[in-house]
């Protein structure tokens, strides 16, 4: 009888929607059968690592998913908080589980197998980082297609006839505010490629888009739109958005935005207005820049639309991440 080569995999999340998407993005990319762990937290969680160590302190463990033998081979995990979960179940597991953590996991660093930062992060230095251009997602060519199909004749139904432009619109950071002078620029930027394309608009905004920003932006468009609210609506046509666009503009904001963005194999245009946009998210822009995968959104840079071809192989951290793993675990 063949021996059983299958992987026991668990991938810990969480309520942090983009840490969750960045690590469920790697375990697909594995093609590999894997367990979701939900974790829920009280209060505790927020204490710094450095208390919580490896154990369960922070988690409440009426509303988490149990922990029970078989233990598994691969532990993937994203975020600071579910470090020292990760760390718990390796214990658990007599040492047993690999233990791949996405995003620093704070101090201490310590039992981690494989810690996978983006190149923009340079603050942290450990002997097992290994680093990606961009954040991992669930962006791939065949997760576009199956969204193209799915929402192509919805969207020939609801909204205007393309070609499309789509705009992801993200929200403030801690280093400043969008203004409305910011949404305005977005706007009529957009407008004018839509209708140099003879298009449409296809928007979405997250839940850190201010409404003031909003109001702004779609005051300032002057070409056909849909729009996707993610607070109202449930289906999400997001995946079908960057599927179905010929060009992307996307506010700087969110690594993951721009991330994903560039996993389309779209040509992309980000908005990075300055006092706004984090050192660290400017990095990253010059990097996407630099390698090809987008360019800064400017009116000059719109007029090039035609002569824009990005890299022919995508921004794919999430598959970079897993040929890593199998590297070294498989």
């Amino acid at each position: 009888m063949a021996k059983d080569t299958r992987k026991n995999i668990w991938v810990l999340v969480d309520d942090r929607a983009g840490n969750t998407n960045q690590a469920i993005g790697v375990a697909e990319a594995l093609g590999e059968l894997y367990s979701l762990k939900n974790i829920c937290y009280t209060p505790r969680a927020d204490w710094p690592n450095s208390i919580r160590g490896n154990s369960l302190l922070g988690v409440d463990r009426k509303r988490t998913d149990r922990f029970s033998p078989p233990w598994p081979d691969l532990v993937i995990a994203a975020g600071r908080k579910l470090a020292p979960v990760a760390r718990h179940i390796k214990k658990k597991s007599g040492g047993k589980a690999k233990l791949v953590h996405i995003m620093w996991p704070g101090r201490p660093a310590g039992g981690f197998d494989l810690i996978a930062l983006p190149q923009h992060d340079k603050r942290h230095l450990h002997s097992r980082i290994f680093r990606t251009l961009g954040a991992p997602g669930r962006v791939t060519p065949g997760v576009l297609a199956q969204a193209a199909t799915l929402w192509q004749k919805t969207l020939e139904q609801s909204a205007p006839p393309g070609p499309y432009i789509s705009v992801l619109l993200g929200g403030n950071t801690k280093d400043g505010e969008y203004t409305q002078q910011h949404a305005y620029e977005v706007g009529r930027m957009a407008s004018t490629a839509a209708n140099a394309l003879g298009g449409a608009l296809l928007v979405t905004s997250s839940r850190r888009t201010e409404e003031g920003f909003k109001r702004a932006f779609f005051n300032a468009l002057n070409a056909p739109y849909f729009y996707y609210d993610p607070e109202k609506d449930h289906a999400n046509p997001y995946h079908a958005f960057l599927a179905l666009s010929e060009a992307i503009i996307v506010t700087g904001d969110s690594i993951s935005m721009c991330s994903e963005s560039c996993s389309s194999g779209k040509p992309v245009y980000i908005y990075a207005p300055e006092g706004i946009i984090p050192p660290k998210h400017r990095l990253f822009h010059a990097q996407l820049y630099k390698e090809g995968y987008a360019r800064p959104l400017t009116m000059e840079q719109l007029r090039q639309l035609e002569r824009f071809s990005p890299p022919p192989q995508p921004l794919q951290a999430a598959h970079d991440i897993a040929l890593n793993i199998k590297a070294l675990f498989f």
